[in-house]
């Protein structure tokens, strides 16, 4: 059982996997206690180290308004996505260098439901590669296997591979 380190939290790792194309070796994760006997948490901080030296930065929480910002920031600049894991609102993708907003570009996802479902379904005829495989949906969830086991020993964990 899990509250919004499974709920949202994977859909974020997911996002990052797939951004930043690399695997997570660990993580360590901070969250509220549940406020009932055998509840689960409210909010979560992870903070998640990269196979590549990147180190991320995973909020959620279950006690406001739904809400996903996606931030990646490097050496070059900034790219900031309002909204960027959710078909409710537009998207709002912005590029950031030195200050200023080099580009900024407004997308509606309200179709991305339908979208991996028919590419799913397009799979299942053999007329297209689904991009996420159930492998991914395995290393997934061993991210979030270690990021509870973090949460509750206190520690850094290790991400089996």
């Amino acid at each position: 059982m899990g509250g919004p380190i499974g709920d949202v939290g994977v859909h974020s790792i997911d996002a990052l996997r797939y951004i930043l194309q690399t695997e997570m070796t660990s993580v360590a994760t901070l969250a509220t206690p549940p406020a009932t006997p055998g509840g689960v948490e409210l909010t979560a901080s992870m903070q998640l180290m990269c196979s590549n030296g990147v180190l991320a930065n995973v909020t959620v929480t279950g006690g406001m308004p739904y809400r996903t910002l996606l931030e990646v920031s490097g050496s070059e600049g900034l790219i900031r996505a309002e909204n960027g894991l959710t078909v409710d609102f537009p998207i709002t993708v912005k590029h950031w260098r030195e200050g200023k907003c080099l580009r900024q570009e407004t997308m509606s996802n309200a179709d991305g439901y339908s979208r991996m479902l028919d590419t799913f379904s397009q799979s299942l005829r053999g007329a297209a590669v689904y991009p996420a495989s159930g492998a991914d949906g395995v290393k997934n969830q061993k991210i979030l296997d270690a990021a509870y086991r973090s949460w509750h020993t206190g520690q850094r964990e290790e991400i089996p591979q």
